[in-house]
């Protein structure tokens, strides 16, 4: 079944979302917008909600914690539909024939998949098990693309050498297709939010999560979580205008 495709987006940052359609063009025609949760405006409430512990308010930025509700929110309507959902972030450039590569990569799975990450943050790690069961763990520069380097990310002139993977470890949600069967289980099983260690493998340092694609590094292996290898979308994540990053402490890996 075809999925519905949404861009998460604040209704205080229309800026934001007039950029993803732009850069987008047709290939966001079909996108519906998700208002997002702004953790912001939420302060007040923050105290009195079980999807928070204390140590996911204590450690957490308010942006961190609006973007989790906010994908919370959009696997809560995957999860009371029949249909998978395509959840996108308001940054993230897709490649030009993302829809149709999407589908063929998943086809070739058959069926035998619950969430697929279409694209990482380059300042980051991705970790993933490739069809040999061949494990790679992988660094990325420039740690933050730029638009001109994005477009050449995702459109890489031999686009049919894309493979999917399985995922094992990898940060940032700017794209996924996610199944209701998996919408459900990760709401059942994420809530609340909390700081907890991430263990990568050996020479990527242990860190903590203060972020939902943090928490969801607990998860990955343990579902049908597959990744685009090279990514069919990849987030502009400028450090300077991001709306979850905090400076005292990042799941971070660069420099």
């Amino acid at each position: 079944m075809k999925p519905l495709a949404v861009v998460i987006s604040l209704q205080r940052t229309p800026e934001r979302l007039a950029w993803f359609r732009a850069v987008n063009g047709s290939q966001a025609a079909t996108v519906q917008t998700v208002a997002g949760v702004d953790g912001v405006e939420l302060e007040p409430l923050l105290q009195h909600t079980r999807l928070i512990d204390q140590s996911g308010l204590a450690s957490w930025s308010r942006g961190a914690i609006g973007a989790a509700l906010s994908h919370l929110l959009c696997w809560r309507r995957c999860a009371e539909s029949d249909r998978p959902l395509l959840v996108l972030e308001d940054d993230v450039v897709l490649a030009h024939d993302w829809v149709a590569q999407l589908d063929q990569l998943c086809a070739s799975l058959n069926e035998r998949w619950d969430l697929v990450l279409l694209g990482w943050n380059y300042n980051s790690v991705l970790r993933s098990v490739d069809t040999s069961g061949s494990e790679t763990t992988s660094l990325f520069e420039p740690a933050y693309p730029n638009l001109d380097q994005i477009h050449r990310i995702i459109n890489p002139p031999f686009p049919l050498g894309r493979q999917i993977k399985r995922l094992r470890n990898g940060f940032g949600l700017p794209a996924y297709l996610i199944k209701p069967a998996c919408a459900r289980q990760l709401l059942s099983e994420v809530p609340p939010l909390q700081t907890k260690r991430i263990t990568v493998s050996r020479g990527i340092p242990v860190v903590d999560a203060l972020t939902l694609d943090g928490l969801l590094n607990r998860i990955y292996w343990s579902i049908g979580a597959y990744v685009v290898d090279p990514p069919l979308a990849v987030a502009i994540n400028d450090p300077t205008t991001s709306l979850t990053q905090q400076s005292h402490c990042q799941v971070s890996f660069s420099g």
